[in-house]
Parts: structure tokens; C-alpha cells; sequence
């Protein structure tokens, strides 16, 4: 099975048929994990090896083995920016409009790697809004707290949208992830628009 993922040259959809004949859910787990493993160890000596082809073969496995999401979504993550990986997992998210932690990681992986147009974030930031989920929230605002620039007209509405947030974890995952890469005064200002 190592040898088919490996040698993929085209989107193979003979392996995507496979996968969908077997329940193979464990073992796709397992070099999914390893092919992130060795490009972990490649990136760093500036040699990954990433091929294109098995983009759709990750997207696959999203949708249909969603209970493991996030092996997926990291392997995505390894591409970079890519204008095809973000348009097929916005396609993907209403699909699991019932499981808010797939919804995550999905979002998480668009906060990650991608650029977004201003009317994008709008949209976004309206999604944001009319969700009941805090986790998908959380996703949302991850998207948006990476993209929108504090000149965008968006980014006071957004600030007031998170100190307005009624569940505790969210703002503080957000303030959590702003303070990284802030200084002191950055931090009491954070603090003080998030109410935490």
C-alpha cells in the first residue's frame, strides 16, 4: 500500500476506488502519518517531497475517513498556499455541518495557508455570527484573526465580535494564539479588547 501512495504520478482514482472498497481506515491513517513524518524530516534539510498528486487522495480521505480529520488537514497543511486545496475544503464544509470538530480542522487548515479577498472574510465573519457551535466558531475567528489586517474596515467589527464572545475558551485560544508574537503593550491592548 506504502508503494501505491508513493508512486502516485497522476490523481490516481484507482487508489481512491481501493480505498473505498476496504475498510482501510487504520492503515491509511498510518502512512498518512508517515509520509508527514518524512517530509517533516525532508523540509528540513529543504528537499520535501511534495507531490501534487496525492492532494486529492488527502481530500478523499477528509471526507470519508472524517473521524480522522486532522491527520488530513496536516497533510494539506505541507502544500503551502494552494488556491485548489482551499476551494475544495470550503466545498467540504457544509458536508459536516453536524460534526463541528471536522468543521474545525477544516477551518483551521484555511486559517493556516491560504489568502482570502476582502468579500471572502466578509462572508466569513457573517458565517461566524449565525454559528451555535463555539468550536466552529473558534475555527471561523482562527480565519479571520489571521487574515483580516487592522486597516481592513472588517477588523473593529471582528475585535468587538470577540470580546463580545460568550464562551470563555474562545477568547482565550485567541488572545493565547495573538500574545506568541506580541510585545507587553500589544498584550494589555489585546487584553483589554478581549475582555480577558
Amino acid at each position: 500500500m506504502l508503494q501505491k501512495f508513493a508512486a502516485v504520478s497522476e490523481p490516481d482514482f484507482e487508489i481512491i476506488e481501493f480505498l473505498k472498497e476496504k475498510d482501510l481506515s487504520s492503515d491509511v491513517i498510518h502512512y498518512t502519518y508517515l509520509w508527514r513524518s518524512a517530509n517533516a524530516i525532508l523540509k528540513q534539510i529543504d528537499q520535501p517531497i511534495l507531490n501534487k498528486k496525492l492532494i486529492d487522495i488527502w481530500l478523499f480521505c477528509v471526507e470519508h475517513f472524517f473521524w480522522k480529520a486532522n491527520h488530513f488537514c496536516w497533510n494539506l497543511n505541507q502544500y503551502g498556499p494552494n488556491e485548489y486545496i482551499k476551494n475544495q475544503l470550503q466545498q467540504l464544509l457544509p458536508k459536516f455541518i453536524d460534526f463541528e470538530w471536522v468543521q474545525y480542522q477544516i477551518l483551521s487548515n484555511l486559517a493556516s495557508n491560504n489568502q482570502f479577498s476582502k468579500s471572502e472574510l466578509k462572508t466569513f465573519f457573517r458565517t461566524v455570527k449565525e454559528q451555535s457551535s463555539s468550536f466552529v466558531r473558534l475555527g471561523y475567528y482562527l480565519v479571520l484573526v489571521q487574515h483580516v489586517q487592522p486597516q481592513h474596515q472588517l477588523f473593529t467589527a471582528l475585535r468587538q465580535a470577540i470580546k463580545n464572545e460568550q464562551e470563555p475558551y474562545v477568547r482565550e485560544y485567541i488572545f493565547n494564539l495573538l500574545s506568541r508574537s506580541l510585545t507587553n503593550k500589544d498584550i494589555e491592548e489585546i487584553q483589554f479588547w478581549f475582555g480577558v
